[in-house]
């Protein structure tokens, strides 16, 4: 055969292959090769969208959203179906898998792979998809039954109030999700078994630890004052129990302001407090909340001897009986407030205790070493009562009948001495008050 009948021949295969392996490539351009099959499925050969309704048949056929998966948490167990827990099959994903298999190369250089692939089948798993929103709803009386409130750390006074303990916070426990949601994922390679979800949880911290609180410093008590009040007045002596338990436990940290009237609110009847004496525009008269300035009074002078910054006082109007003049706190809701300053560099943690008639407010705190501060009284004047006569002649002449006891009003300038180990080092005008004076009223005879 001559050399141009050779080049003929040649170039007429060389047609044929380029032809062949066009054809061949164009045929397989949207075909899974031979050998591929999805959960025992056979899609080798077909075009994908006729493989995608297959695998879709197949589902239909198991019934794949019925399908049950046990959700288990220590004794607990509940179940949900595909469809419930928002389990569906990406069948796109799956397809594209099973189309991707032996294109590793160019086509052209692909032949060896599928024809590895005709002698030796592959078996892909299905992938699946979790709707999270669905999931998560599908789960949430597992997560209630799973939630425990974390405890936080909280202070607690020793038997002889001397000594501020820590109780440890504990850690509660939540729901898992995104570890679940992780698990579940993974088990569904092998969705055809019967599959039990074993929940996750994970711990939820406290909100204050008992490292925080031991920050604070509050170890031991710094300053506390009494006062004592009769026990047979029953309203006034339940108004000052509501007030003392509305100030008891207040921590005011280093640096902030406390409120008596933020702290208390306004003494109403709907809140609990009952009629009792008050004192308005200086005279004594029936009102609701009558006693909270008892406890505001104690308060005020427990503050006084811890040596703190106060913000705003202010005495009544009228001398009161269970204090001295001028170290009583009056207040008035939105009107007249007690406040004062922690200027410590530390928290101040306030306890009110009710021993029979007695009411004891102590603030607890860090000692400092030699630190003692002392209330004074100067230039105290008394303002004697006048008396308001009443004739009549319902008594005989000159008898004198008493209406109505009056008392003395004051004046009075009030110190704080603070010493550092025995020298004082400073002495601070904390007020200038005055009282007013009550008359006493006397009916007198006229009468022959």
């Amino acid at each position: 055969m001559s050399k141009e009948k050779r080049l003929h021949w040649l170039f007429a295969v060389l047609s044929l292959l380029l032809l062949f392996l066009v054809a061949d490539y164009f045929y397989h351009q949207d075909r899974i090769y031979a050998g591929i099959f999805v959960d025992g499925l056979d899609v080798g050969g077909k075009r994908t969208e006729e493989a995608a309704e297959l695998l879709r048949e197949k589902f239909r056929q198991e019934r794949l959203p019925d399908r049950e998966i046990s959700l288990i948490f220590q004794g607990n167990k509940w179940s949900g179906s595909f469809f419930e827990l928002g389990i569906a099959p990406d069948i796109e994903s799956t397809i594209a898998e099973a189309h991707a298999v032996g294109r590793e190369e160019y086509h052209f250089f692909s032949c060896l792979q599928r024809f590895y692939l005709r002698n030796r089948t592959i078996n892909l798993k299905p992938n699946f998809i979790v709707d999270s929103a669905l999931f998560r709803q599908a789960l949430a009386v597992a997560a209630k039954v799973i939630w425990q409130e974390p405890q936080d750390a909280i202070f607690a006074l020793a038997d002889d109030r001397k000594r501020v303990e820590i109780i440890p916070d504990k850690n509660g426990r939540e729901l898992d999700f995104a570890t679940t949601l992780a698990v579940l994922e993974q088990g569904l390679e092998n969705y055809s078994e019967k599959k039990r979800l074993y929940l996750a949880e994970k711990p939820v911290t406290a909100t204050i630890t008992a490292a925080y609180l031991e920050s604070l410093n509050v170890r031991e008590p710094i300053a506390t004052f009494s006062t004592t009040f009769a026990a047979d007045d029953i309203n006034r002596n339940h108004n000052i129990q509501l007030a003392a338990k509305a100030i008891d436990k207040t921590l005011v940290f280093s640096g902030d302001q406390f409120s008596f009237n933020k702290v208390v609110g306004k003494a109403t009847a709907q809140r609990g407090y009952r009629e009792a004496p008050v004192i308005v525009g200086g005279e004594l008269v029936e009102g609701i909340g009558g006693g909270i300035c008892q406890v505001s009074s104690t308060l005020y002078n427990t503050i006084l001897l811890a040596d703190l910054s106060i913000v705003e006082r202010r005495n009544h109007g009228l001398a009161v009986s269970y204090l001295s003049p001028g170290r009583d706190a009056t207040i008035s809701y939105g009107w007249i407030d007690l406040k004062f300053l922690n200027d410590r560099n530390h928290a101040v943690w306030l306890r009110t205790f009710i021993d029979g008639n007695k009411l004891t407010v102590t603030f607890y705190g860090k000692v400092i070493p030699g630190h003692e501060v002392t209330i004074l009284t100067t230039d105290l004047t008394s303002i004697k009562a006048a008396e308001e006569i009443i004739m009549t002649a319902d008594l005989p002449k000159g008898v004198r009948e008493r209406l109505k006891k009056g008392q003395p009003g004051y004046h009075v300038t009030v110190w704080r001495v603070t010493k550092m180990n025995g020298e004082v080092i400073s002495r601070e005008m904390l007020s200038q008050d005055s009282y007013r004076s009550v008359p006493s009223k006397y009916r007198v005879g006229t009468a022959e």
